[in-house]
C-alpha cells in the first residue's frame, strides 16, 4: 500500500518550521524522515533553503 504525502517536502518543511515545535534544521530532517519523506535532505540542502529554514524557526518561536 503507497501513502499518499499531503505536501511536498518543501511545502512540509516550511510548515515543520512555522509551527514552533522544532529548534533545528535537523529536528526538521528528522520530523521529515519519521512522516516518510525519506528525501529530504536532497531537497533541503542548499544554503538559502536553510536560511529560509532558521528564519522560520526563529518567528515560530516568537508566535508560539
Amino acid at each position: 500500500m503507497t501513502t499518499i504525502k499531503p505536501s511536498s517536502t518543501l511545502e512540509r518543511a516550511f510548515a515543520l518550521a512555522k509551527s514552533g515545535r522544532l529548534n533545528s534544521f535537523t529536528e526538521i530532517l528528522s520530523a521529515l524522515k519519521h512522516e516518510g519523506y525519506f528525501d529530504a535532505r536532497a531537497h533541503l540542502d542548499g544554503p538559502s533553503i536553510r536560511k529560509q529554514l532558521s528564519s522560520l524557526i526563529a518567528e515560530g518561536k516568537t508566535a508560539a
